[in-house]
């Protein structure tokens, strides 16, 4: 039966330096070893230096690289080809090449930078993995809120139906209560002219907290507040209105409004 000789006792000396592999002290005759046991990198460090020490064409470099095979031989040879081991020393055996190239505890951290990878390989890194699975819901945020207002007179409870100075539809994906704002551009007139009450009104609901008094006139009105009670997810109607403290109320919209909310819980 044919044996294919490994390589060059100088030849393995070469490849552990020139490839960065860590280096055992095989000269000890372990068995473990010579077996082609776990070897770890801290043990081929110390061959390296000790092969650098004698010389890598002295005897010594030479016996200890051939114990070096032994450990090397048949994780670089092809698969399924016949290699000669010396165990123990003067004692040649057979074994099989697995051609399944060096496991990674006989490779030093760092030995293999990116320069040595080939384009497909860096190609893979840089897309990284598949995105992985939504994490945990975290703990729910605040939950309270609270406004008001200072006006010179009482607000009446309960507030008069008053005219809508414009609607806005908003949607929300999650119950809780709502944070309204809508502003509108509009005359407001009363008879005889004087203050007036502007509030925000939820699916035909006036918030109190969003009262406050006006006096007459054409401007960009806002008013905001929030609801007394949880609303369910989906559709809400916003208004925007006004009654006339005293009198007649008259409203001319010179504009469109706009609304929104925020689910405060």
């Amino acid at each position: 039966m044919k044996i294919r000789p490994l390589m060059a006792g100088a030849a393995a000396g070469a490849v552990l330096a020139a490839g960065g592999l860590a280096a055992v002290d095989l000269a000890t005759e372990s068995a473990d070893a010579q077996g082609g046991g776990p070897v770890t990198q801290a043990q081929f460090r110390t061959l390296e230096a000790r092969l650098t020490a004698v010389g890598r064409n002295s005897t010594a470099a030479q016996r200890i690289s051939k114990n070096l095979q032994n450990v090397l031989g048949k994780h670089v040879t092809p698969e399924g080809t016949l290699i000669g081991a010396e165990q123990p020393p003067g004692v040649i055996r057979q074994d099989r090449g697995t051609g399944g190239g060096l496991p990674a505890s006989l490779i030093a951290d760092g030995a293999i930078g990116e320069s040595k990878l080939t384009a497909p390989v860096r190609a893979k890194l840089d897309a990284g993995g598949p995105a992985g699975a939504p994490g945990a819901t975290g703990p729910q945020g605040p939950t309270d809120a609270a406004s008001g207002s200072t006006t010179p007179a009482p607000i009446p409870n309960p507030l008069p139906a008053g005219v809508s100075l414009g609607s806005a539809p908003v949607t929300t994906s999650i119950p809780g209560r709502l944070h309204a704002m809508i502003n509108s551009v509009a005359s407001i007139g009363c008879i005889p002219a004087g203050n007036a009450w502007l509030w925000v009104e939820v699916d035909g609901e006036a918030l109190r907290s969003s009262v406050r008094q006006i006096f007459s006139g054409a401007h960009d009105w806002t008013a905001s507040g929030v609801t007394e009670q949880a609303l369910p997810a989906g559709p809400h109607t916003l208004h925007l209105r006004t009654a006339c403290v005293a009198g007649i109320t008259g409203v001319t919209a010179l504009g469109s409004a706009q609304g929104s909310v925020v689910v405060i819980g």
